[in-house]
């Protein structure tokens, strides 16, 4: 029976419901970990490829990045559905629709082109009689995914005044076991999980769902429940459970579905385990293996804004390097790079390519903002190739010491989002010893590529240009800029500039500012800078014979605007640098034999570990000042192969990615998700520190038994995961739900993926949500709606922090009983406990009522302030306007709405003019962040303009 008006619980709805888009059905496999300690289950659907439609065709890659951004997170219905539709999450094999009385919809596209419609299949929850339970879904975390690619103009016109979640809660449906639905991403889209957790002393077998709309119903050999349907298998993946002991170590507990064809329903079935345990929620969702028989390491990772899949390039020997059929270089000899590519959950490994032969080595790898290319950077000797053609017409087609095993240029190569074309690759060095790129990033307002390494050569392609316009001496940092097609000769447009001394400088890390559009450099000099860079430093003396450094250069390389050192007395080397969305201050990372590091005091630790320890300072966006800094650190050496940052787009709290020798202080790492020392002579660690730099809010290890080196970190655009990277030699590492499951010899990378809590034990609050204010007085006091903060079940040590960041005047106000921080007042008497109104942190227990505040603009426009719990961020937004919008049309800073300035702007833009037209004669100093914002907060839908060099 083909469906084209779907019936869902025994009520039919008609066409207009299943209003979402209609997608190729090509969703891949996607699994996931589920914890089990009371309980909890996860399952999500997958389409199964036809084996003709197995491998998307070259001419698909438009529609695929297209389509990808797409597939956000669950959209409230606002009018552009069915009314029956509460949320809906469109994915790249269809539209997931939750009804306003929780039954799950889904809407499946057709099985083949040719198909006149699709198919639906829908679930209801039953009681054991199986009577249909009825429950309110509610939205939970608030995504900054965008939701304005909806493809009908109906719901393009709605997405943006309605917010989009990253979990619709359904709550308890049966007594002790809550439901939520989180939309994840994989290779092509967004997918949806079903977890069940089921609280100590509570019975699984409660669990019962009614599958209706499938011809059969099914358990495959794999476990995986097969819904036949008239357009081809439909599966929900297998479930997978675990108990945690008392002593950390887990212990998989045996789970199936149980499924009763006659009544079309399943629940699951399980072994035993220990009922009266404390939930453990798994935050490690995927680990995995990357590599073939040799030597293969893992050093860059980076996430697609398009599709969000995951990205890694490193160096390997192996012959038999994992899928990389069809990639774009299939073989090498000697030591080569290679680029990967995971879908976003780390289940499928979708395509590897090799890049070159002889000795070739990637260190960093970016996208093309408009484009999607990837570009990969990094070192190549003179005796090593890359395939015939790619280098032809390049910037520099040949290597500056060609036949030289020991000359050593970088190179920069540019590939298809697929891996299965190499567009470009271009040697870049001189007549010195060597060059290495470390760094690359594209720049947002021009599209020129930007990359940063060291070398010795007195010259390099392009044109010399900025503050430093020769040679300091043995090796220099430089910073270049390369056209987005690497295309040759090299004229102006390619330029480059060197920061050194007499001695040796190395740029490690690059940042692009994407309001300015100034580049910041950071990396380690040994002998000092050239005076006229410093002035005005925060630091302006160098603590040591070798010191760490942060350069801000303006976009177009003409100029170093400041140089800072940062260090102490001990020796110091900057190893990463980001720019922080939220306030434009400048993060950076490193390792520090120094005691004395700057404004250590008040940092999270503030105290130097012992042997080599890790740091992270923050400094204003001018390099004047040092704000703040903080160790990470044990006794032994920590930071010794990486120390790498990220950003959480939200909450704007800092990931740091190490390594570490012997342990880090015991509460750095207390309630990880792997609170002791895995072992080996090394192993990974993943701390999250307050954007102030002040506290650590959570941290874990990540390691085995064998030898375990990081890498690179990545924090995921829709906040929700972290990925790292690195080496592992000797095998032990812990994989989890891996792609590559097994060490397979020499020495393997690995590929990891945690949400953004860290933690063990879940500390994450029941799903609630402040209501956004709108048409407030500028310049008043508002108090958001009270809300009670419950953890389901209660944390054996049961206190979380919570605090705010925001707007003028945020603070927060806790209580053990409702109405005493919020008007009509009521008095807590006791035994009710009260903070009061303040703007520190707080450790909550579950079970207690919250509220927040602020001041709203002021003379207009938009406050938000945000809580923050357990790597989560709660806004509370008003507005003088509507605050469901958060569309600020203002793009000079002056609060002022002009005819001749805004209106002009907006105009040239939905005329089609280029985006240095765009702004012509108005003082904006970029099209595209203004386009950027435009189109995820107001509705618009502006296209990528590359901009001529400003």
């Amino acid at each position: 029976m083909q469906h084209s008006s779907a019936t869902a619980g025994g009520r039919p709805f008609g066409q207009s419901f299943f209003r979402g888009p209609q997608y190729h059905p090509s969703l891949r496999r996607q699994m996931r970990s589920a914890s089990l300690a009371g309980l909890t289950l996860a399952t999500s659907l997958m389409l199964l490829s036809h084996p003709a439609q197995a491998v998307l065709a070259p001419d698909q890659a438009g529609m695929l990045s297209k389509a990808s951004l797409s597939a956000v997170p669950f959209v409230a219905n606002a009018g552009q559905w069915d009314a029956r539709a509460a949320f809906a999450a469109p994915t790249f094999a269809g539209t997931l629709f939750v009804t306003t009385d929780g039954q799950l919809v889904y809407s499946l596209p057709p099985a083949r082109k040719t198909a006149a419609s699709g198919w639906a299949l829908s679930e209801s929850f039953v009681s054991a009689t199986g009577k249909r339970i009825i429950t309110a879904p509610v939205g939970d975390q608030p995504g900054a995914a965008r939701s304005s690619d909806f493809t009908h103009t109906h719901a393009k016109a709605s997405a943006h005044s309605t917010p989009a979640y990253q979990r619709v809660n359904l709550g308890d449906i049966y007594p002790g076991v809550n439901v939520q639905l989180r939309a994840t991403r994989n290779n092509v889209g967004a997918n949806v999980e079903k977890i069940f957790t089921v609280a100590p002393q509570h019975d699984p077998k409660q669990i019962q769902i009614k599958l209706e709309g499938a011809n059969k119903l099914e358990v495959s050999a794999q476990g995986e429940l097969i819904a036949h349907t008239g357009n081809g298998p439909v599966a929900f993946t297998a479930p997978i459970a675990f108990q945690e002991t008392t002593s950390g170590e887990r212990t998989p507990v045996p789970v199936a579905y149980a499924l009763d064809t006659a009544q079309q329903r399943y629940g699951f079935t399980l072994g035993d385990y220990d009922a009266t345990r404390p939930l453990v929620i798994d935050p490690l969702l995927a680990s995995t293996y990357l590599g073939g028989t040799g030597y293969d390491q893992v050093n860059a990772i980076a996430v697609h804004p398009h599709s969000g899949q995951v990205y890694v390039a490193g160096i390997t020997n192996s012959p038999g390097f994992p899928q990389t059929a069809s990639g774009a270089q299939t073989s090498a000899t000697g030591a080569s790079c290679f680029i990967s590519r995971y879908s976003a959950d780390l289940q499928q490994l979708l395509q590897s390519t090799y890049l070159g032969s002889g000795d070739v080595r990637c260190n960093a790898i970016a996208f093309h903002p408009g484009s999607g290319a990837v570009y990969v950077v990094g070192k190549v000797t003179g005796t090593s190739t890359f395939p015939a053609g790619s280098t032809t017409n390049a910037l520099q087609p040949t290597h500056a010491g060609a036949g030289d095993a020991n000359a050593q240029d970088g190179f920069v190569a540019q590939l298809s989002a697929d891996l299965r074309t190499l567009t470009k690759a271009t040697f870049f060095g001189g007549a010195g010893l060597g060059e290495e790129i470390n760094a690359i990033a594209v720049h947002p307002h021009t599209g020129f590529v930007h990359v940063v390494g060291s070398t010795s050569s007195a010259a390099l392609p392009g044109t010399l240009v900025g503050s430093q316009t020769s040679f300091g001496g043995l090796f220099d940092a430089f910073a270049a800029r390369l056209p987005a097609d690497l295309s040759g000769p090299a004229t102006t447009t390619t330029r480059y500039t060197f920061i050194g001394g007499t001695n040796t400088e190395i740029g490690n890390a690059l940042a692009i500012d994407p309001r300015s559009g100034d580049i910041f450099v950071a990396g380690l000099t040994g002998g000092g800078l050239p005076a006229p860079m410093l002035a005005g430093a925060a630091q302006a003396v160098i603590g040591s014979a070798q010191g760490a450094f942060v350069a801000r250069l303006k976009q177009d390389l003409s100029a170093v605007v400041r140089a800072t050192y940062l260090g102490g007395s001990g020796g110091d080397s900057a190893l990463s640098v980001a720019v922080h969305p939220v306030t434009g201050e400048v993060l950076v990372a490193g390792s520090t034999f120094s005691i004395d590091l700057p404004q250590r005091a008040g940092g999270a630790q503030s105290t130097f570990g012992g042997g080599l320890d890790g740091f992270v300072s923050r400094l204003s966006p001018d390099l004047t000042a040092i704000l703040q800094s903080t160790y990470l650190g044990g006794t032994g050496n920590d930071c010794v192969y990486a120390c790498q940052i990220g950003i959480h787009p939200q909450s704007g709290e800092i990931f740091v990615l190490g390594d570490t020798s012997g342990g880090l202080p015991a509460g750095v790492v207390a309630d990880g998700y792997q609170s002791t020392y895995g072992g080996g002579s090394y192993d990974n660690f993943v701390v999250r520190l307050n954007a102030a730099l002040t506290a650590r809010r959570a941290g874990t290890y990540l390691g085995g038994s064998g030898y375990d080196a990081p890498f690179t970190l990545a924090v995921a655009p829709d906040s929700s995961t972290v990925y790292l990277t690195g080496f592992n030699s000797g095998g032990g590492f812990p994989t989890v739900n891996a792609q590559q499951g097994t060490f397979a010899g020499g020495g393997d990378g690995f590929v990891s993926r945690l949400s953004t809590d860290l933690t063990a034990v879940n500390r994450i609050p029941n799903p609630f949500s402040f209501i956004h204010q709108s048409n407030v007085p500028p310049n008043s006091v508002r108090t958001s709606n009270e809300v009670r903060l419950t953890i389901t079940p209660t944390p054996p040590n049961n206190q979380q922090t919570a605090y705010v960041t925001g707007a003028v005047g945020s603070e927060f106000c806790i209580a053990t009983q409702p109405g005493v921080c919020v008007t009509p007042y009521v008095g807590c008497a006791s035994p009710c406990f009260s903070t009061g109104w303040f703007s520190g942190s707080w450790d909550f227990l579950s079970g207690d009522y919250i509220a927040v505040r602020h001041t709203s603009a002021n003379p207009g426009g938009t406050a938000e302030t945000t809580l923050i719990i357990s790597g989560s961020a709660y806004p509370f937004r008003s507005s003088t306007g509507n605050a469901n919008i958060a569309c600020n049309l203002d793009m000079n800073g002056d609060n002022v709405l002009s005819a001749t300035l805004e209106g002009l702007i907006l105009v040239r833009a939905m005329l089609g003019f280029g985006a240095d037209a765009i702004i012509a004669g108005t003082g904006i100093p970029a099209w595209n962040p203004v386009r950027e914002r435009l189109n995820q907060f107001c509705g618009t839908n502006f296209p990528y303009s590359p901009s001529a060099f400003q």
